[in-house]
């Protein structure tokens, strides 16, 4: 984008919303005439320079929007077939796709952190109905970005660095937007059951509710590079933001494509739309407390209508920063319209262990202080204690490292790149979801809550009691059994979910160390040996599988901090390698 007085480059600038040009000082309105000529002499341009240089190849291979080929324009009115001009910039290490209107861009991949120089090429992009222009600046976003670095005291030092925090860059992100209506009757049937005497009364009611809702502006991200976990966390986005789409609000910033079909999210919208009809028009009011009905099926029968006029594509603002360890990358993603922040934040594993030692002897010394009459028997309960927690920490932390080095909390993802597996990817995300959904009601359930903590205080106290117990009469008594075969059936479970981690070793290595101290400490307590030097190398044992089950549950927090290096769109690495 041209500056129209003295022809170099603008930017966009989110603190003013105007197009500015740093070398004349010059200011413009997005839709200025002027800007909107010179951006036809520009594409003429362009367009003349694509020709010359683009072969038959290179224009088969163009990104194409994913409404093409189906017969339904999801873009709504105000979109051209031609689309409009722009530079497509490659990451020859992942794949990863960026577009924009400049002919400049830093020599580093926002996907999988790497330094090398982007390829580029002349391209064309089906443009989106509307936009939200970036509203917080660079520093902004800086600053809130190291708000949370602040607050992490582990964290790597190179995610403080100047340097590395001027790598943020502004990516518009495509997102599909869907205007769903429910209007129209919703006719139930609902009981009541009531006791008069001896007889029991069953009355049935005929249950009519008007619905007249609409819901504008519910969105998904429409990139499959775009993880749905950062989507769903940075989100909501004010759709009343949106504005008319033009070119001048992609001046200093980049955008990436929608490469994955509407129709992947709609059963999303859908599911939204019902469940808040439901909680407004039915769950908790007063004309139909008492009453028992099918919740699924009433909810499934909420009226729902929208056509294709009100799904379209937008682009959303999104301030992206890659950290690049090893074979494993995390990002920082900051919302360009509200400056919501989140980021991963792996933990250094040095920082840690020094910590760890420098508070090992004031710990010891207080234990030493407080509990003077704990004897070396009884300290090996409380290591069997901690053993729990450490494999109970470790059994968390795989589980979720599964989740998002399998992307099963990213439905775009699965779509792009497990197409083969689809079907298997779906059920295992909706399974995954049902666990959820499942142990959310478990919570929810005040009969769980309670048998939950009787049986988890329960076991502790009546261990705490055998503790005090032996400290007293000086007797040596039997403990341990329940924490050992906790231990045993939770590294089992986890040796099994953790199969397809990048990286096994710590949760093997921390795992099996658990379940060997735990044993170790199981059948001390059960010989009840007579020196105290057996208990103080059982207390040692089991302090060196706590070590090592709390480190490797550091190393496995650090693998679900970050995600496998991206491969996004082809195998091989090279513009030359054939699209998964």
């Amino acid at each position: 984008m041209k500056c129209p007085d003295c022809m170099a480059e603008l930017r966009f600038d989110p603190s003013s919303g105007k197009l500015v040009c740093d070398y004349c000082g010059g200011s413009f309105d997005p839709k200025d005439e002027r800007l909107i000529k010179a951006q036809f002499r520009q594409d003429a341009d362009e367009n003349t320079v694509a020709a010359e240089y683009a072969d038959s190849e290179a224009m088969k291979d163009t990104l194409q929007s994913p409404s093409q080929g189906n017969g339904i324009d999801i873009t709504g009115e105000g979109v051209t077939d031609e689309g409009i001009d722009v530079i497509e910039y490659t990451c020859p290490n992942c794949g990863g796709t960026l577009i924009s209107v400049e002919e400049s861009v830093n020599g580093f991949c926002s996907y999988c952190g790497s330094q090398s120089m982007l390829r580029s090429r002349f391209s064309k992009m089906q443009a989106p109905k509307a936009v939200i222009p970036f509203s917080v600046t660079k520093l902004q976003c800086r600053d809130s970005y190291l708000e949370k670095v602040k607050k992490a005291f582990f964290a790597p030092k190179e995610l403080k660095d100047p340097e590395y925090l001027e790598k943020f860059r502004g990516i518009y992100i495509p997102y599909y937007v869907y205007n769903i209506r429910s209007e129209g009757p919703l006719k139930f049937k609902g009981e009541e059951t009531t006791m008069s005497g001896n007889y029991e009364y069953t009355n049935i009611y005929e249950c009519t509710v008007d619905i007249n809702a609409s819901y504008s502006g519910l969105s998904y991200d429409a990139s499959s590079s775009f993880d749905d976990h950062f989507s769903e966390l940075i989100a909501p986005f004010d759709a009343s933001a949106m504005k008319t789409f033009s070119t001048s609000y992609l001046a200093g910033f980049y955008a990436d494509m929608a490469d994955i079909p509407y129709t992947l999210y709609m059963n999303d919208a859908g599911d939204y739309v019902r469940d808040d009809v439901m909680r407004r028009c039915i769950e908790g009011k007063s004309e139909f407390s008492g009453l028992s009905y099918d919740e699924k099926k009433v909810r499934n029968s909420i009226p729902l209508s929208m056509t294709k006029r009100d799904i379209s594509t937008a682009f959303f603002p999104v301030w992206f920063l890659s950290y690049r360890k090893g074979n494993r990358v995390a990002y920082a993603v900051v919302n360009g319209e509200t400056g919501k922040t989140v980021c991963d934040l792996p933990v250094d594993i040095k920082k840690f262990i020094l910590c760890s030692f420098s508070m090992a002897l004031p710990l010891y010394i207080c234990f030493n202080l407080l509990l003077p009459v704990m004897r070396p028997e009884h300290m090996l309960v409380v290591m069997q204690i901690i053993c729990c927690v450490a494999a109970g920490l470790m059994f968390s932390n795989v589980k979720k490292a599964v989740i998002r080095d399998d992307h099963l909390d990213d439905r775009g993802y699965m779509y792009k790149y497990a197409a083969n597996d689809y079907d298997a990817a779906v059920k295992r995300m909706e399974k995954e979801k049902k666990k959820k959904a499942n142990a959310k009601l478990i919570r929810n359930s005040s009969i769980a809550v309670i048998i939950a903590m009787f049986l988890f205080f329960g076991m502790q106290a009546f261990y705490a009691v055998l503790i005090l117990i032996g400290a007293v009469l000086k007797l040596k008594l039997l403990s341990g059994p329940g924490e050992f075969v906790y231990i045993l059936v939770t590294v089992s479970i986890m040796f099994s979910k953790g199969k397809t981690l990048d990286d096994k070793k710590p949760m093997y290595a921390g795992g099996a160390m658990l379940v060997i101290s735990s044993f170790i400490t199981l059948i001390l307590t059960v010989l009840a040996p007579a020196h105290d030097a057996f208990y103080y190398a059982a207390a040692l044992i089991s302090g060196a599988g706590v070590l090592a089950g709390l480190l490797a549950v550091i190393f496995i927090f650090n693998q679900l901090s970050t995600r496998p290096l991206p491969q996004l769109a082809r195998k091989g690495g090279d513009d030359s390698a054939p699209r998964v």
